[in-house]
């Protein structure tokens, strides 16, 4: 694999998707009725990050000196930390804002969400995750610059818990934006495209 100098990626070309839990699926509002219901979501984010992946190395002593090896594990993931605009409806953090209250409704201090059985009683019985309707798969695209996809970061088992306050100001005259933080069990990344194999990368037709 031999790279030109020139060969960089931009740190201004992605998109952010992500499917609603299930759950809202069985929920109906008055308002969005059947926006509430899309299977893709794709919202204006300016800023977003992906984790450090870590596997750790660990000491072991060994004829009187040491050796390094891997430990084999990774530690749990940071969250995420989303940072968006807020669309001109405020549907976007009307949505967040209705999946955060899932964990802890605003009314009552209430959930639905029962933790109790999730372990099995026998070993060879699948373990149940209690929260699977309340989470799901949030994914960042990253384009080149004819906006083909090049590579996904997707994170797993996500669900919303934090939502920030938004600053209004008669000053500043600027777009409204918004940051939510996110916790999630696994971190992977798909290669979309070989663009070393691509013979028409300029066309927006193609799939590449």
């Amino acid at each position: 694999m031999n790279q030109s100098v020139l060969n960089k990626s931009r740190n201004d070309k992605f998109m952010f998707l992500f499917g609603l839990p299930a759950i809202f699926k069985k929920m109906y509002d008055p308002i969005l009725k059947r926006d509430l219901h899309d299977d893709k979501i794709e919202f204006s984010v300016y800023g977003i990050s992906t984790p450090t992946i870590s596997v750790p190395s660990v000491t072991l002593g060994y004829a009187g000196q040491t050796y390094k090896a891997s430990s084999f594990s990774r530690p749990d993931y940071p969250p995420l930390e989303l940072r968006f605009f807020l669309d001109n409806g405020y549907q976007n953090y009307y949505i967040l804002s209705q999946w955060l209250n899932l964990f802890n409704d605003a009314k009552d201090s209430d959930t639905e969400i029962v933790t109790s059985q999730s372990i099995p009683f026998k070993q060879r019985e699948p373990l149940a995750n209690p929260m699977s309707d309340y989470t799901t798969t949030l994914s960042v695209v990253t384009l080149d610059e004819y906006n083909n996809k090049l590579i996904t970061f997707q994170y797993t088992d996500a669900f919303i818990t934090s939502l920030g306050g938004l600053n209004y100001s008669h000053q500043e005259g600027v777009e409204l934006s918004c940051t939510a933080t996110f916790a999630y069990n696994q971190f992977y990344t798909i290669l979309n495209k070989n663009i070393n194999e691509c013979k028409d990368c300029n066309s927006f037709e193609n799939n590449c």
